[in-house]
C-alpha cells in the first residue's frame, strides 16, 4: 500500500496541511493513520478522496456540505460534476503550477512525493513527458512564457542527471553513443535513453544536444562504437531528414545508426543498418524495459 505524509498530501493535492488538520478535527473528513511517532500517514484511497474533496471545494461546494457525504457520494458528485481527474493529471497540474511560479522548493517535494508514488520511469512517461507536451501547446497559446518551459526543462534535467549518476556503469558490451544533432537543443528524452540502457546493463556514451558529426566521427576513430542514436524533435537545419541521414550512414559505415523522435516520420531511406524508432513503447523496448 502507498502510504504518504501530510506534506505529501499537501503538495500532491494543493491544499495546506493546516487547512486539512482543520477539516479533519473540524468535519471529522478523512482518519488518516498514526505512526507510533503520531505522525499521521495516508493511503492512495484517501489521496484520491482528498482530491475530489478539492476539486469540489474550489467548484464552490462547502467544506461542510461536503462533509456530511459518504465516500461513494463525494466520489458520484466529483464524477457528474466532470471534476475528476487521474492522479497522474494531477501531479502534472501541481508541477505545472510550481514552474509557472518559478517554485523550485514546491517542485523538488511534488517530484519526490510522486517519486515516491510511482517511480521514476513511471513519472518521466506518465507525468514529464505529458508536462512538458502542455507546456508546448500553453506557450503557442500565449498562456505561458517561454522562460517557464525552460524552468521545468532544468528542474527535469537535473532529476534526470541524479537518477543516471545513482546507477553503476556495465563493464562491458556494446556501446552506443546518444546525441541531438546540430541545431536539436531537446535533450531530455535523450537523457532518458542514456538513463533506460544504463539501467538495463547496456553501455552509453552521452554526448548530449546541438553535437555535430565531426565531433562523433572524431569520437569513433578514438574509441570503439557500435551504434549511434540521434533523437530530433524540431530539424533546423536547411537540409531534409533523408540528407542528413543519407550523411551520416557514408560517414559512419560501420555502426547501426538508431533515429528517434517526431522527425522519424518524414525519413523515407531504408537500409540495414538504420533502425527508426517510432514511438516510446518501441524504444522501451530497444532499451529491454517494460513500463506499465
Amino acid at each position: 500500500m502507498d502510504l504518504f505524509t501530510i506534506s505529501d498530501i499537501e503538495n500532491l493535492s494543493g491544499i495546506k496541511a493546516h487547512t486539512l488538520r482543520i477539516w479533519e478535527q473540524r468535519y471529522n473528513i478523512l482518519r488518516p493513520q498514526r505512526r507510533e511517532s503520531k505522525h499521521r500517514f495516508y493511503s492512495n484511497e484517501d489521496l484520491k478522496q482528498i482530491l475530489q474533496i478539492a476539486q469540489l471545494n474550489k467548484a464552490g461546494y462547502k467544506i461542510s456540505k461536503i462533509a456530511r457525504l459518504s465516500a461513494e457520494q463525494i466520489r458520484e458528485m466529483a464524477s457528474e460534476k466532470g471534476l475528476v481527474v487521474s492522479l497522474h493529471e494531477n501531479f502534472i497540474n501541481q508541477l505545472l503550477q510550481a514552474s509557472k511560479d518559478f517554485d523550485e522548493e514546491r517542485f523538488n517535494k511534488i517530484f519526490h512525493a510522486v517519486y515516491m508514488h510511482i517511480g521514476f520511469e513511471r513519472t518521466v512517461l506518465h507525468v514529464f513527458y505529458p508536462m512538458l507536451q502542455r507546456i508546448g501547446l500553453y506557450w503557442m497559446t500565449d498562456q505561458t512564457r517561454p522562460v517557464q518551459e525552460h524552468f521545468a526543462s532544468h528542474m527535469i534535467i537535473k532529476k534526470m542527471m541524479v537518477a543516471i549518476h545513482s546507477l553503476d556503469v556495465p563493464p562491458s558490451g556494446e556501446v552506443t553513443v546518444l546525441f541531438n544533432p546540430e541545431g536539436e537543443n531537446h535533450e531530455i528524452p535523450l537523457l532518458f535513453t542514456h538513463y533506460l540502457l544504463k539501467k538495463n546493463g547496456k553501455r552509453s556514451r552521452l554526448f548530449g544536444a546541438n553535437v555535430s558529426l565531426d565531433a562523433i566521427e572524431e569520437y569513433t576513430r578514438l574509441q570503439k562504437v557500435d551504434k549511434l542514436h540521434l533523437h530530433v524533435i524540431t530539424n533546423f537545419s536547411n537540409r531534409s531528414m533523408d540528407e542528413m541521414v543519407e550523411e551520416i550512414l557514408k560517414r559512419f559505415t560501420s555502426q547501426t545508426i538508431i533515429v528517434s523522435g517526431p522527425q522519424v516520420q518524414h525519413i523515407n531511406i531504408r537500409n540495414p543498418r538504420l533502425q527508426l524508432i517510432n514511438s516510446l513503447d518501441q524504444l522501451l523496448d530497444l532499451c529491454n524495459t517494460s513500463i506499465g
